[in-house]
């Protein structure tokens, strides 16, 4: 019988040690791995009982087939804008694919957020949201596809509230599938150049009504077109934006203001302006103030996103359809951004209501069982803000954390609970109004329904977001006498 030396030994429970070392950091690995997975999963539903119902009662999803070796430019039907480098997408293992199939959703009135089954909290703190939107990339045989690392998507959304101090989260579903939004940075604050050929700086109706022109000096307007304007704040998307509402305005001073300070940012112009638009009791005077709120700086190129726009702008700019389209882009605020990951992108702000105290709510559904799958929100449309609530192993709903079950909210506003339950794929809903402060316990009975109910009974209370600036934009400017106007600069009205 051969007997083992104590080296040999030695050597070998060496070898085991290293070898179970290595099996457990290539479990932990494994683990992580897993986790970062699941957490950078790109789906639009929470995986629930719920998913089937969400799907029926969400409004479809918008599909766009593009060559992803060429740059291109997405609108959505709400005005949504991807700006799209070449050779962006990949799958897994990093192979840029070409034939590729976009996905937009977009969620921008707090009727269509409840349709996707989405809140606006993170971390436990209410958000005021400006508008939600989901993207989404697949290959011709469906299966998802990621950015390449290093590359990101321009994106420009309305901004249907005109807020201050609008940040972009990102969306993940955490383990009680409610949605989280996190990592979140500031929007783009710089202009977007374009070539002064392809501005119109003529009010929005100028080719319609050239026999009734209404607005400031012509002569004026002809010099925006000057050399010596390219490449500044003047060759510019927000300012041709900017332009509708000086016109409107009917103020030639308010766009001196604009050409004599042209090395100051945006918004600090846009400040003097609402000024002096405020001391003379001018109507867009609202509008410069949303504008100066924006807090836009200057010209800095993003050379690849602006290569991109200029050929788009190029391309379409004898295209009636598209122009229809720019003209009507011209007239809302937009949150500008980039991304480098998929799935959904919440532009947001903390919720900062002065007046907001600690308020205790925890609510029951009467006669949904506990081990019955069921979500409730908080609908706040003055803020427009969501709160899904938590549920505990009693079946009870509430706010705040799992001990005190509360939340600085504002005491005394009205809003709705929603709740939508299924059983064996029956949907049950209820709706109701609540004061916040007025009991720290609420019951709800839940109704069986159809898809197409819910979708009807949301509608009932949904507020159509529109921004102030586009409904100023709708408005007649104030020289509704142009022969006043024109007799003052001592022109003829043209027949």
């Amino acid at each position: 019988m051969k007997t083992i030396n104590i080296n040999t030994m030695k050597h070998i429970s060496h070898f085991i040690l290293g070898l179970l070392i290595l099996l457990t950091i290539s479990c932990v690995n494994n683990k992580k791995d897993e986790k970062q997975t699941s957490e950078n999963k790109v789906t639009r539903f929470a995986d629930n009982d719920l998913k089937n119902i969400f799907e029926k009662i969400s409004q479809p999803i918008q599909e766009f087939s593009i060559d992803n070796s060429r740059d291109t430019i997405i609108t959505g039907e709400d005005g949504t804008a991807l700006i799209i480098p070449k050779n962006i997408f990949c799958d897994t293992i990093g192979n840029v694919i070409t034939n590729t199939k976009i996905e937009l959703v977009e969620a921008f009135t707090l009727f269509d957020m409840l349709r996707n089954g989405l809140s606006t909290v993170s971390e436990s703190k209410p958000l005021e949201t400006d508008g939600m939107i989901y993207i989404n990339a697949r290959s011709k045989s469906n299966n998802n596809l990621q950015l390449v690392k290093g590359k990101e998507i321009y994106v420009e959304t309305p901004s249907l509230n005109s807020a201050s101090d609008i940040e972009t989260f990102n969306g993940n579903y955490k383990e009680n599938n409610i949605i989280n939004w996190n990592s979140p940075k500031p929007t783009n604050k710089y202009l977007t150049t374009l070539p002064l050929k392809y501005l119109n700086f003529y009010p929005s109706d100028y080719e319609i009504k050239k026999s009734n022109y209404c607005g400031i000096s012509k002569n004026l307007v002809r010099i925006l077109y000057s050399k010596k304007f390219e490449n500044t704040l003047i060759s510019t998307k927000e300012f041709e934006t900017r332009m509708q509402y000086i016109h409107k305005s009917c103020n030639d001073e308010l766009l001196k203001l604009y050409l004599t300070n042209i090395n100051l940012n945006m918004w600090e112009i846009d400040s003097i302006a609402f000024d002096m638009l405020a001391k003379q009791n001018n109507k867009q005077a609202t509008s410069f103030k949303i504008f100066k709120n924006q807090k836009k700086t200057k010209v800095k190129s993003l050379k690849i996103k602006d290569d991109i726009y200029l050929s788009y702008i190029a391309k379409t700019f004898d295209n009636n359809e598209q122009t229809k389209k720019r003209k009507f882009l011209r007239n809302i605020t937009t949150n500008s951004f980039s991304t480098t990951t998929l799935g959904w992108i919440n532009c947001d702000r903390f919720m900062n209501e002065p007046k907001a105290v600690s308020i205790k709510l925890q609510v029951i559904a009467a006669n949904i069982a506990k081990s019955q799958i069921c979500k409730t929100y908080l609908v706040f449309q003055s803020y427009n803000s969501i709160i899904e609530l938590k549920r505990n192993n009693n079946g009870v709903f509430y706010i705040g954390d799992d001990k005190e079950n509360k939340m600085i909210l504002p005491k005394g506003d009205t809003v709705l609970i929603v709740s939508l339950s299924s059983n064996e794929k029956t949907p049950f809903f209820a709706i109701q109004n609540l004061t916040l402060g007025e009991s720290e316990q609420v019951k709800i009975i839940l109704n069986k329904v159809t898809p197409e109910e819910i979708v009807s009974k949301l509608k009932e209370y949904n507020r159509v977001q529109k921004s102030e600036l586009l409904s100023q934009a709708n408005e007649k400017s104030c020289c509704d006498n142009c022969d006043t106007i024109m007799k003052w600069r001592g022109v003829k009205k043209m027949k």
